[in-house]
């Protein structure tokens, strides 16, 4: 099936063009004015210069104009590319000089963040004025559906940022994954997590793809939230599962109306039996688990009806147009059911590759289109994936993806560490918090001077939690450092 957002919102200007589309505390817009601004927005980037192929940086919270600016990138065959806000002055320069853009629209206090050389567009007057200056006539550009249309930075085990590109075509599972989910014209999503999540933009997608209404809050609040879903009747909405926890706390505190919610998908990592408990008694029996990545989309998923206690460590079943498997890491042989392995997807949701990372884009695919995703797992008799570790090492704290390798090519930097490890360590808030053990000489080096140092250097959920300093790090005979080893148990500190 051909696919592009162009086509898309046309089509759903064509049937419902007074229908809201989108809206947020301060005002609402139909799917005929996302496309008369998106149209504005098109128009202005090709004022600046911005043609197929440019890219175009995207540094704030949700907001209506995140949409307004998707659209028009893509009515000019440009690709978006959002960036995490939480991201400090050097990662946001890195970012921009990998990706080559050249124009950013931006929060006026995330505006600092930007390095000089690149023109921006600040959210507020500035952007009121680049958009409304212009026509809002169709653009002359005919998009195709293996146009990039989004690049979203994902860090692999090197640390090093990579941008994956999503085309049109890969977007074309939006309109098969709505239907499990229950989603039609009359559903109302709530919009929470954060765009430069490949889910926290795609969650969107799903409901726009379908000529439903999207619900746009800034920032993940519990009790924002709660209202929210309240007074506007939500259907849908996507949390983490410490998140679904934090929208326990705030019902307790105060019962809003939820007897709207349809779907609570949750994701990047299952459910414990009290978390699970807790959504249960919020929401009711609408928990949907799904499993997914930046690079593949929407994998799998588990309805409520199959969430039995035993199943809860289980991220689903594929979706009927997913094919998953599971290989063995070393021959790449593909391994009988209950048997441990890397697990690896086919299906039309997976990118082709990373911008400008011809190496790894070439180990994440073979010739038969499979996969790789870096999970290791394994899939029962009943055909439930269950992922048992990350071969990655990815840290999730907070609904966020740290990578340890991050955060020790900062610690390393610290005059007094000889040797550092970074892992997460359960926590009862966050899922996991990051946690450092280092190798230091220094008799007088303690946790608290590590973690005001590390503070000046790093985002807020990269910084460690705790530090542990040890005498040396496990390693096995080819040195690689045994993390499930420090993951298993808090080491007794040295002195």
């Amino acid at each position: 099936m051909s696919f592009d957002f162009v086509s898309l919102l046309q089509k759903l200007v064509q049937e419902r063009p007074e229908q809201v589309a989108l809206r947020n505390a301060q005002e609402s817009i139909t799917y005929a004015e996302l496309d008369a601004r998106s149209n504005a927005v098109a128009h202005g980037l090709a004022e600046r210069g911005i043609g197929p192929g440019d890219r175009v940086a995207y540094l704030s919270n949700n907001r209506i104009e995140f949409f307004e600016f998707f659209f028009g990138a893509a009515k000019r065959r440009a690709i978006a590319s959002p960036f995490n806000r939480r991201l400090t002055a050097p990662d946001i320069e890195f970012l921009i000089e990998d990706s080559g853009a050249t124009l950013a629209f931006v929060d006026e206090d995330l505006e600092n963040l930007l390095p000089d050389t690149i023109s921006r567009v600040v959210y507020g007057p500035d952007y009121t004025a680049f958009r409304d200056s212009q026509p809002s006539t169709p653009v002359s550009v005919e998009p195709a559906p293996d146009d990039v249309v989004l690049m979203c930075y994902t860090s692999g085990t090197t640390g090093v940022p990579k941008g994956a590109l999503i085309k049109n075509e890969n977007y074309e599972y939006l309109l098969r994954v709505a239907e499990p989910l229950g989603m039609n014209e009359r559903s109302v999503l709530l919009q929470a997590m954060p765009v430069h999540h490949v889910g926290g933009s795609g969650w969107p997608l799903y409901g726009l793809s379908v000529g439903g209404q999207v619900v746009i809050v800034e920032t993940f609040d519990p009790a924002r939230v709660a209202d929210t879903i309240e007074t506007h009747s939500v259907t849908h909405i996507t949390l983490a599962p410490v998140m679904v926890a934090m929208m326990a706390a705030v019902q307790e505190e105060r019962k809003r109306d939820f007897s709207s919610v349809e779907v609570v998908a949750y994701g990047g990592q299952p459910m414990t039996e009290k978390e699970f408990e807790k959504g249960l008694a919020t929401f009711g029996n609408v928990l949907y688990n799904c499993y997914g990545m930046t690079e593949c989309a929407s994998v799998t998923y588990m309805p409520p009806r199959e969430h039995e206690i035993g199943r809860l460590h289980s991220v689903g079943r594929p979706f009927d147009w997913v094919e998953i498997g599971i290989f063995d890491t070393v021959t790449t042989d593909p391994l009988p059911a209950g048997s441990t392995g890397e697990l690896w997807v086919r299906h039309p949701g997976a990118i082709a590759g990373y911008w400008r990372r011809e190496e790894q884009s070439g180990r994440l695919r073979n010739a038969d289109g499979w996969l790789r995703t870096g999970d290791a797992g394994y899939i029962d008799s009943a055909g439930f994936l269950f992922l048992t570790d990350r071969l990655s090492d990815l840290i999730i704290t907070g609904g966020e993806n740290v990578y340890p390798a991050e955060v020790e090519g900062v610690l390393i930097k610290h005059p007094d560490i000889q040797d550092v490890a970074v892992v997460g360590l359960p926590h009862d808030k966050w899922g996991e918090a990051v946690s450092a053990f280092i190798v230091t000489e220094n008799e007088k080096l303690d946790e608290q001077s590590v973690l005001e140092w590390a503070r000046l250097r790093l985002a807020g959920f990269r910084r460690p939690q705790s530090i542990h300093i040890v005498d040396s790090l496990p390693r096995n005979a080819s040195g690689k450092v045994l993390r499930r080893e420090l993951r298993s148990q808090t080491p007794p500190e040295r002195r």
